[in-house]
């Protein structure tokens, strides 16, 4: 069996992997928030200057 401390920076290596990854998704996620959000914009503003 791998002594522990050898196996710190492979594990903390890989959880910074998978946060980016997590991190790639959130953000995703606001773009498509930001993207409604202008739309609802758009409208609002199409229809108060009628």
């Amino acid at each position: 069996m791998p002594d522990p401390k050898d196996m710190i920076v492979p594990m903390l290596m890989e959880m910074r992997t998978k946060m980016n990854a997590g991190f790639d998704e959130v953000e995703k996620r606001f773009d498509q928030v930001d993207k409604r959000l202008e739309a609802i914009e758009g409208r609002q503003k199409a229809s108060t200057t009628r």
